[in-house]
């Protein structure tokens, strides 16, 4: 009977151990996965082509897309989709113009308080707002209201929500009298819009303004970047420029970033104070650029080179998730693979800005036509451990030509989730299942080199993963060990 006994016990603790060593599988195959991006999915599936997309997230943590698409000949339209808990909504058009005065551009935004802002380039700049709960109904949306009147020379504009919920948006007019960088800002939730303020006026008329882009720190400071181009002549482009205000009304004399054939500039005020700008360059320098500060813009890194990606093909995206770690996506041409590898060897980048040192890059998608390149990358991350990302993918049509589809990628990362500060909804969103993607070497995998002094912190979250991989196999080995024991 003792024997039984002791036998018994010895099955339990290998019973336990082996549940135990069962759940860490499970474990580890989520921390695998953590990292993987799902495959592309076609959102916009539509009949004519679909460009410019924007994401944004709601203060309840849900994830949100616009877009424009062509109806017909005659119908450009704004499409709306959100994801709920039976995967992507079905897509509605909330706003619609003729083809003869179009919607060319447009922006989405969420703020803390549960609404969505949406900026249309539209003739002149529009805005508009609606519930974010609400507003999978065209109704939900106000009637879009003139913000900036048309001009010949306006440029598409852009927006960005301050941490105290403040909207600011800042455009340019190019050319012509008065030509210079613009901003309006809101402070009642897009109720009232102030008068514009110049963040700078061109001072020669033979220099000319590309679209600018702005960050609003945790200090109230706006930061503003553009590229700049000669005139009548604008290409190749001239340079990246920077400005600031802490006011709003007062803007320092700008600084130059970097002189050359550079454009499309992205920029990321992140949660320890530092900023970040990348971007593209062109014609003898067709790399992506990165430069950062930890000083709120008063003295900036020399920028660090990506030599494996280049070209300009709309604009990259940058974003945080809550470790503080920064994802930089990118559509450009791939250097290093054989053009006989690719039907078009453009294609979507990822690297991972961490301990001030740039992961090597993955390539998420490559492009599928020869005619056209993939375009106009845009990224957000929900809940702060979920990134979303959404580009221009241009696909064949019968006719031997292509038309543009919006896609959809998603990766889950291995980070905390921030609180969420409204009441979220009851809907839990479907994401897609992750997928090994390919990983890309980059050529240079280091940190740009610093005007100042550096101290990078320990890398925390990769001794978790290895220390959740390590903790169930050696609890299992002390189980048994005590079986073993026991039984003796």
């Amino acid at each position: 009977m003792m024997k039984l006994r002791k036998l018994f016990s010895f099955y339990r603790y290998l019973m336990f151990g082996l549940v135990i060593f069962g759940c860490s599988l499970l474990c580890l195959k989520a921390l695998a996965q953590a990292g993987s991006w799902s495959n592309p999915v076609n959102i916009s599936e539509s009949a004519g082509n679909s460009s410019f997309p924007s994401l944004t997230v709601d203060a309840f943590g849900n994830v949100h897309l616009v877009w424009i698409e062509e109806i017909g000949p005659d119908e450009v339209v704004v499409m709306y989709t959100s994801l709920n808990e039976n995967g992507w909504s079905d897509p509605i058009d909330i706003f619609a113009s003729s083809s003869v005065d179009p919607i060319r551009d447009v922006q989405l935004l969420g703020d803390s308080s549960g609404n969505l802002h949406i900026f249309l380039y539209w003739q002149g700049i529009r805005y508009s707002r609606a519930d974010a709960m609400e507003a999978g109904s065209a109704r939900s949306w106000l009637s879009p209201e003139m913000l900036v009147q048309p001009y010949y020379a306006l440029t598409s504009p852009y927006a960005t929500i301050a941490p105290d919920d403040s909207i600011h948006l800042v455009y340019a007019i190019q050319t012509g009298s008065g030509s210079g960088l613009y901003a309006i800002q809101s402070v009642d939730y897009g109720e009232i819009w102030s008068d514009p303020i110049g963040v700078y006026i061109s001072p020669s008329a033979t220099q000319a303004i590309d679209k600018a882009v702005m960050a609003v720190d945790g200090a109230g400071t706006q930061h503003v970047v553009w590229g700049e181009t000669n005139y009548p002549e604008t290409f190749p482009p001239v340079g990246i420029r920077y400005t600031s205000s802490a006011d709003g009304q007062v803007w320092k004399e700008p600084d130059s970033l970097a002189d050359g054939p550079y454009a499309e500039p992205a920029i990321l005020a992140a949660e320890d104070s530092s900023l970040h700008v990348v971007w593209s360059g062109t014609a003898t320098a067709r790399y992506k650029f990165h430069s950062w500060s930890k000083d709120s813009g008063n003295t900036w890194t020399d920028p660090w080179r990506n030599e494996d990606l280049g070209g300009i093909q709309g604009s990259p995206a940058l974003c945080a998730d809550s470790l503080d770690r920064i994802y930089w996506l990118q559509v450009g041409t791939i250097f290093s693979l054989p053009d006989s590898d690719l039907v078009n060897n453009d294609g979507l980048l990822e690297n991972i800005f961490q301990e001030r040192n740039w992961s090597s890059g993955a390539i998420l998608l490559t492009g599928s036509v020869e005619q056209q390149n993939l375009a106009n990358v845009t990224a957000v991350i929900a809940q702060g451990n979920q990134l979303h990302a959404a580009l221009m993918n241009p696909l064949s049509i019968d006719n031997g030509s292509y038309q543009f589809e919006i896609f959809y990628l998603y990766k889950s990362l291995d980070a905390p989730p921030i609180t969420i500060t409204l009441q979220p909804t009851t809907n839990t969103p479907v994401l897609p299942e992750p997928t090994p993607t390919t990983l890309f070497k980059s050529a240079l995998n280091s940190s740009p080199t610093p005007r100042f002094e550096t101290n990078p912190a320990p890398a925390i979250s990769n001794w978790i993963s290895v220390l959740a991989g390590l903790l169930p196999a050696a609890a299992l080995v002390v189980i048994v060990t005590a079986a073993i024991r026991r039984r003796k």
